[in-house]
């Protein structure tokens, strides 16, 4: 998907192709950090399980949850928290 979008006045071409599907699907170094953050957890036996929910760039959703050998009150638990952090945020 190309887009033509006006360049400002001290442009001297009046307008300039931006590749907005670049600019969607280009990582987000944050979200990535956290990953890998959890990641390290996940291999070092420090995070025993989880539950996690994301936003794709189509404004679609994703849920997983793995329970692993935790228990299940703990990550119910543990996701109303970062719902209730998440929900403070906004």
């Amino acid at each position: 998907m190309e887009y033509h979008v006006p360049l400002p006045a001290q442009s001297v071409a009046p307008e300039a192709p931006v590749d907005l599907t670049a600019l969607l699907l280009a990582p987000v170094p944050e979200v990535v950090d956290l990953l890998e953050q959890l990641l390290d957890r996940a291999r070092s036996g420090d995070l025993r399980s989880i539950a996690c929910a994301g936003q794709s760039t189509a404004a679609g959703t994703y849920t997983c949850h793995e329970l692993g050998d935790g228990d299940l009150a703990h990550l119910v638990t543990a996701m109303e928290r970062s719902k209730l952090r998440l929900l403070g945020a906004a």
